[in-house]
């Protein structure tokens, strides 16, 4: 059995992560947080894809905002019998 710490955030190779803190970060494909070494890692210089991972980043978090608020606006049964 192998133990996972749930606080360390799994990255490969060319995953974009937006840091959050001293090697905490954030994964832009799906929001995961955690630790992660920071010899693992380098800074994305270029502008252009700064931006554009920032974009993607707020686009996946305004879409799950999306579908939080659907679920929460969806008739419960006990709603539709009254």
């Amino acid at each position: 059995m192998t133990y996972v710490c749930p606080h360390k955030l799994q990255i490969n190779v060319f995953m974009i992560v937006g840091v959050v803190g001293w090697l905490e970060g954030e994964r832009i494909r799906d929001g995961k947080r955690g630790w992660f070494p920071s010899d693992h890692t380098m800074e994305i210089e270029n502008q252009y894809v700064r931006r554009r991972n920032v974009c993607q980043q707020l686009r996946r978090k305004r879409s799950t905002a999306s579908i939080a608020s659907q679920k929460d606006a969806r008739p419960t049964q006990d709603n539709q019998l009254q």
